[in-house]
């Protein structure tokens, strides 16, 4: 739960839905503006694709040795800390999600990178942002000689839409179909 600001409380809900058909069925469920879905009235619709990166403190060696069946959540994600980079249409942001004293919430910090001609998404490494103050915050927390290694890269096509009641904004709703490929080119 985050506050926005005007103060009231927002909520972010996530559901898997497992099996293929049953995900087809939401999406054709969709109405396209302007409709409705019941009561509510669908404003603003779009979709769109974004590539991530997420990054913890695994070893290369895993991969090398193929002992990835092994691997179980890295030291980063059983602290509660994210680091991932998330490409977008005019730029790539670099996220870090701090727990705070309240478990139920996160601090998230964004770096936006311009590409310049030649930046490559899948070339930016966490380290390169070590100057920046969450990492050097995740920094203290890992041993100083590791460095984070990418764990898995998601292909995220997102269907989203408002819903409204009137005129007034109740919800924004988004399907996402994942892909993600992990170490070992796992998928």
């Amino acid at each position: 739960m985050t506050s926005s600001a005007k103060g009231e409380i927002e909520m972010e809900r996530k559901f898997l839905i497992p099996d293929e058909k049953t995900f087809n069925d939401i999406l054709n469920f969709i109405p396209r503006p302007p409709d409705k879905m019941g009561d509510y009235i669908v404003g603003r619709s779009e979709t769109k694709t974004r590539d991530y990166r997420y990054f913890d403190t695994f070893e290369g060696y895993l991969e090398e040795h193929k002992l990835l069946v092994y691997l179980g959540p890295g030291y980063l994600e059983k602290e509660g800390i994210s680091a991932s980079f998330r490409a977008r249409e005019e730029d790539f942001i670099f996220t870090v999600k701090i727990p705070t004293d309240n478990p139920a919430n996160r601090e998230e910090y964004q770096h936006r990178v311009i590409p310049g001609e030649g930046t490559n998404f899948y070339g930016l490494k966490p380290e390169d942002f070590d100057s920046w103050e969450p990492m050097k915050k995740i920094k203290k927390k890992i041993a100083d000689d590791s460095s984070l290694q990418e764990v898995v890269r998601l292909k995220v096509l997102t269907s989203r839409f408002d819903l409204y009641q009137g005129l007034e904004f109740r919800a924004e709703v988004a399907v996402d179909q994942v892909i993600a490929r992990g170490m070992g080119r796992l998928q």
